[in-house]
């Protein structure tokens, strides 16, 4: 199971960055921390990755997604058989509903499977078509199960009032909680 977010922020907007995406990163880290002290279910590898280059460099183009872009074409067949997908943590510290997104072209079972854990443990998180906005984008292209976690919507994206006193807290723990409950169930892996 790959875990990741990117690390970067819009240049030239002025964006600090908190919410997009310093607040996915931070997900992503503490994740990385209670997973450590407490592994998972044996049979369950989690990676966890923070990319570069998510931003689009000029718009109207294809020039993003740089990082995960690169981490998925150097996968090689083993690893691309044996995945269980990739959670890609975008944008979750503003906004009022957390969403499971996908861009609907690669398999869904993970979006499934997170969804209904969310269902089962009382957890909204509705599903919404989103584009190519996010790293999941070259995991689904590869026919990499992937889902996109973000609450919508922000209007300080991209801007300089990105920053850090819009942050709310609880929507980031609320993502973190839902992940490692979802991947210490046996729902992670289809059971």
């Amino acid at each position: 199971l790959f875990v990741g977010g990117h690390y970067d922020t819009k240049l030239g907007t002025g964006s600090p960055g908190a919410n997009d995406n310093a607040s996915g990163a931070a997900v992503v880290l503490e994740l990385a921390r209670c997973l450590a002290e407490e592994p998972p279910a044996p049979g369950i590898a989690v990676r966890f990755i923070l990319f570069g280059g998510e931003e689009r460099l000029v718009e109207g183009t294809d020039l993003h997604h740089f990082g995960s872009r690169h981490y998925v074409h150097d996968l090689d067949q083993w690893e691309r058989e044996r995945a269980i997908g990739a959670i890609v943590v975008d944008m979750v510290g503003v906004g009022t509903r957390l969403y499971a997104r996908t861009m609907g072209v690669g398999p869904m079972d993970l979006c499934n499977r997170l969804t209904a854990y969310a269902q089962g443990a009382g957890i909204s998180l509705p599903y919404l078509v989103s584009g190519s906005y996010s790293d999941h984008e070259p995991f689904e292209n590869a026919g990499i199960p992937a889902v996109w976690l973000e609450y919508k919507d922000d209007p300080w994206y991209h801007t300089p009032g990105d920053s850090i006193d819009k942050i709310d807290p609880s929507h980031i723990e609320n993502t973190g909680r839902l992940l490692e409950g979802f991947i210490r169930s046996d729902l992670v892996r289809g059971g």
